[in-house]
């Protein structure tokens, strides 16, 4: 029979459908899966009896042996994932399901950490917290752990993510896997778009790319693929957090550039302003400010160097830039395209796409880490926009 942590092939087909689609009918599962009618019925009453699917009522639609049809939903043991986004300052953590539903979520401060022991105890801490919460929400217990951290949140850099996620899985008796945070975003986007090739990438407190090529989410062998935040500018020497000096990611981000901008201002851009002051960056060039122009021309410079390697490399044609910029955060695709033009091959097509950040998808990334596995997303449709 199966259980929570042991859906079958034809178990985890019936789930994605359901995920997708919303309540179905057993006929409708049997179609849109290609499973065989008796299959379906078995399949779908093992996952009734163990409560991960729940009959919601009767289809006025079907009738099948002069009975209305039994509609199907996601059930009251539907798997339940924890999200986990950690970030140099602030940690946010979040209960999640197959529906990407941010069920609960909470926030700490990250600790400063020198070891994988100090992560691993910072983490079992929240893992405490969130069981506590599922529990008094009537969530059932955790079916899995997702994380998306900073490579260089500890020396152990990219190394720590297999240990972590070993550690965890042990102490918790529960899938465990641990991603860098870039990676945990374009999981969900993945997931959400379906794409099977593109690029993100994200420029917040530091600057990271994560790639799906062919439908592979790509980590490279040491898991440090995407770290393009970490290619050196001639001249630069600003130590980075990674430990050499001269980093894009130093005089790049959402931090940097706003303090460069104040001062270049005199402090000006803080006055009489409501919204954050990375976004009012934005809009100053949008409003032709030469300041602001200058600024966002100069950083786009070394910005589109870096993404016109992964371009080349990659092969990829959309990229997608993220970030807080605001309204005006498009003001900056010129600046970029006209940079990675310059650096990539001349009959090398691209398009490059700016979208504001959204906050949950780090979360939900995360979760999906481990709630993707499942799924069958060859039974799953892909959007009819793009994202």
């Amino acid at each position: 029979m199966d259980s929570i942590r042991t859906i079958s092939a034809n178990g985890k087909k019936i789930l994605s459908l359901i995920v997708q689609h919303g309540p179905l009918t057993k006929r409708q599962l049997a179609e849109r899966g290609g499973i065989g009618w008796a299959t379906a019925v078995k399949f779908v009453n093992r996952l009734d009896s163990v409560e991960v699917l729940t009959r919601i009522g009767t289809s006025d639609r079907e009738i099948v042996s002069g009975k209305n049809s039994y509609v199907y939903d996601l059930g009251r043991r539907a798997p339940v994932f924890l999200g986990l986004d950690i970030e140099y300052r602030t940690t946010r953590f979040a209960l999640t399901n197959l529906r990407n539903e941010i069920l609960w979520s909470s926030r700490a401060e990250t600790p400063r950490a020198s070891s994988l022991d100090d992560i691993e105890g910072f983490v079992a801490r929240l893992v405490s917290e969130a069981n506590q919460a599922a529990a008094s929400n009537g969530f059932g217990p955790l079916d899995g752990i997702g994380i998306g951290m900073p490579t260089w949140l500890t020396e152990e850099g990219a190394t720590i993510f297999d240990a972590l996620g070993g550690r965890l899985s042990a102490r918790f008796d529960l899938p465990t896997r641990v991603e860098n945070n870039i990676r945990a975003y374009t999981l969900y986007k993945e997931h959400t778009t379906l794409q099977q090739s593109f690029v993100v990438v994200s420029v917040r407190n530091g600057i990271g790319a994560g790639y799906v090529v062919n439908g592979e989410l790509l980590r490279g062998e040491q898991g440090l693929a995407g770290e393009i935040g970490h290619i050196t500018i001639p001249g630069n020497t600003t130590r980075c957090r990674c430990g050499k000096s001269g980093c894009i990611e130093t005089v790049v981000n959402e931090h940097a550039l706003t303090q460069e901008y104040a001062v270049r201002c005199g402090d000006a851009v803080s006055a009489n302003r409501t919204d954050s002051a990375f976004s009012t960056l934005f809009r100053d060039a949008a409003e032709g400010s030469e300041v602001a122009v200058g600024l966002l021309s100069e950083s786009a410079e070394l910005l589109g160097q870096a993404i016109a390697t992964l371009v080349l490399v990659l092969n990829v044609r959309n990229v997608f830039v993220v970030g807080q910029f605001g309204a005006d955060g498009d003001v900056w695709v010129p600046f970029l395209e006209e940079s990675i033009r310059k650096h990539v091959e001349p009959r090398t097509e691209f398009a490059l796409h700016y979208r504001e950040l959204d906050d949950s998808g780090y979360l939900i990334g995360a979760a999906l880490l481990v709630a993707r596995e499942y799924l069958d997303y060859s039974v799953m449709e892909s959007p009819a926009t793009a994202w």
